[in-house]
């Protein structure tokens, strides 16, 4: 297993590419990675990802309407591609 932390560096929901209630796309920085067993490091070098081609995801319909809401938890599907960089 392996792991990168990222944070985000900018965002789009952008209509020409972002479909109605799907979550933003978005660039993210790579600042962490940890190795994956046997020493793997397949992307110990990413410095960028993206998530591009998001479907689904948008709050749903229902919930936190009122105070009585607080800590509910809902799971709302979506799908995304990720593609990762390595900065030369």
């Amino acid at each position: 297993m392996w792991a990168v932390w990222a944070a985000a560096i900018a965002s789009s929901t952008d209509p020409a590419f972002v479909v109605p209630g799907a979550i933003p796309w978005l660039l993210l920085r790579a600042v962490g990675t940890q190795p994956g067993p046997a020493l793997g490091r397949t992307l110990s070098g990413t410095t960028y990802i993206q998530r591009v081609n998001t479907a689904g995801g948008g709050p749903p319909a229902a919930g936190c309407r009122s105070a009585r809401d607080g800590g509910k938890k809902a799971l709302v599907p979506y799908s995304a591609d990720y593609i990762f960089y390595r900065a030369n």
